[in-house]
């Protein structure tokens, strides 16, 4: 194998007949790189004695073409796997072809996902090859023909005869797919999307994803030891898609080569497609549902149907392009008063119809509140003692109502809530309702009901006191007054004090006190009935 020597350079201060020297060997061939390296020791040798600088050299193997020859050779029998179409038959494989016609590049051995090159001419004599990625091989040595996406896409392609699409229409293996990315959290858009996490996370009874179950959208995945390494929502009927993630770079752009292998086509939305309708809560006018986020972009709004959802465009129908695991869907009304139609949660009953609240509070002036039927109302109202007290009635409900008129309150009293009692007050005798019974008594001498603290006839009444002798806690003997009490209420001219004990029945009231004390000062007794009296 023959070789050569490349004359590097030579000090400043080398004399010029060694240059001539070195230039003539650099000229030669040599059998072997031993007599290259015997030819730079003599030159040392002449330099050294004479302070001559010694010139630099490097060995090199003069390289023949019995290397190409080879490489060529293994490519022809089969020794080599050659490249996929998908390189060679392009242009830009083509147009530069000086880029890679010493390379003699082809599918490694041990692994055909990546590429095994001759690096250089000297590489190729020693007969060593250096394998790359796809990726990596197209951007050393093509990225002035490719852009970046391109060659992601080309370097996805070798991954195509490894990794198998699957699909499915199942509500189990949208939930399985999506749940199963929560595990792989890798720089690309998978570990990124927001529904990539368990259902946990989303606090549903099952994965927001479940909901693409309906039977017009499946999923579409592909697995790398049993690791979710890219996934798309699918509609194999119309062989569309919207958006493919993938926990790279890569294992995106292979999502979009299997598909497009498969006949799909990429598309803005899913407009028509069905979507499972699954109740996870519901308040007030509002009812939450089931939901994923939507990729589509103009439909990115749901037609409420009985048993799903429709994806439209119709921006009359539900907005849901932000839902990420549940989407509330509110009831909508027509203003009675606009013809506007507006959320159910953001109106007011006036008279039985829905008003939005900016129509209300345009006429709020001209409005009142039915206590009765608990909604706004343009009628006149009238204030009536009602269930809890004093309430406002629109005159449609007043007409129907049974009333009394009550003194106390001043105004009408509905006799479904309350009865009417005859009181007797300074005033004469009025009409109140049972709902101010706690401000009158009823005498059980006369039976009859008393305004609270009206004494009538308290002097004309007498009072005939008998005495008798009573037991103290010591064991003495105490003389005390018994009364006899004519009057419903009495003032008992007594004097001193002592102990008062009522609630004898038949008004018959025990006074005790100290007789030495009885001639001065006042007991004011409030008489109370012994049974109270229901109404």
């Amino acid at each position: 194998m023959p070789f050569n020597l490349i004359y590097l350079s030579g000090d400043k201060d080398t004399d010029d007949t060694v240059k001539t020297h070195c230039e003539w060997l650099a000229s030669r061939e040599y059998v072997d790189a031993k007599q290259a390296e015997n030819e730079i020791t003599t030159v040392k040798n002449y330099c050294e004695p004479r302070n001559i600088p010694a010139p630099r050299f490097r060995i090199k193997k003069i390289v023949t073409a019995a290397w190409e020859e080879r490489e060529a050779k293994r490519l022809e029998d089969g020794t080599y796997k050659p490249l996929p179409d998908f390189i060679t038959n392009t242009y830009w494989w083509r147009e530069n072809k000086s880029e890679h016609s010493k390379h003699f590049a082809h599918l490694a051995d041990k692994d055909d996902t990546k590429i095994a090159f001759t690096e250089s001419p000297e590489k190729g004599e020693a007969d060593i090859q250096l394998v790359l990625s796809p990726t990596v091989y197209l951007s050393r040595y093509f990225s002035h023909a490719l852009t970046q996406r391109d060659i992601r896409d080309i370097g996805a392609l070798f991954l195509t005869g490894t990794l198998e699409l699957k699909m499915s229409f199942s509500s189990d293996d949208f939930e399985r797919i999506y749940e199963g990315a929560d595990r792989v959290c890798g720089d690309g858009s998978s570990g990124t999307s927001c529904m990539r996490y368990n259902r946990a996370y989303f606090d549903t009874p099952r994965h927001p994803a479940y909901a693409y179950g309906a039977g017009d959208l499946a999923i579409a995945w592909v697995e790398n030891e049993d690791t979710i390494c890219g996934r798309a929502v699918i509609w194999p009927e119309k062989k569309t898609y919207v958006r493919v993630y993938g926990v790279n770079a890569k294992y995106q752009s292979l999502m979009h080569t299997l598909l497009k292998r498969e006949g799909y086509s990429h598309v803005n939305d899913f407009e028509g497609a069905r979507l499972l309708k699954i109740k996870v809560g519901e308040e007030n006018n509002s009812t939450c549902y089931l939901m994923p986020y939507l990729d589509n972009r103009p439909s990115r709004y749901l037609l409420e149907q009985d048993e799903h959802f429709v994806m439209t465009t119709d921006r009359d129908n539900i907005y849901a392009a932000t839902a990420a695991g549940g989407i509330w869907v509110f009831k909508y009304v027509t203003c009675a008063k606009t013809g506007v139609r507006v959320r159910a949660d953001n109106t007011r009953q006036v008279d039985g119809e829905a008003w939005s609240e900016s129509a209300y509070q345009a006429n709020a002036s001209r409005i009142d509140y039915c206590d009765y039927t608990r909604e706004y109302t343009q009628q006149p109202v009238e204030y009536v003692l009602g269930q809890h007290g004093r309430m406002r009635v629109k005159q449609s409900i007043f007409a129907t109502l049974k009333t009394f008129h009550c003194n106390e309150f001043g105004g009408p009293v509905d006799t479904a809530h309350h009865k009417p009692l005859e009181v007797n007050t300074p005033q004469g005798v009025q009409t109140w309702a049972s709902y101010y019974r706690s401000q009158c008594r009823k005498s059980t001498i006369d039976g009859k009901f008393y305004a609270k603290g009206y004494y009538p006839d308290r002097e004309s009444k007498e009072v005939t006191p008998s005495i008798q002798e009573v037991t103290t806690p010591t064991g003495g003997r105490t003389p005390s007054f018994r009364y006899r009490l004519e009057t419903p209420y009495a003032e008992l001219p007594t004097r001193g004090g002592g102990a008062i004990n009522l609630g004898d029945a038949n008004w018959q009231q025990t006074i005790s006190i100290r007789i030495d004390n009885l001639s001065r000062d006042y007991i004011q007794g409030y008489m109370r009935r012994n049974e109270e009296v229901g109404f």
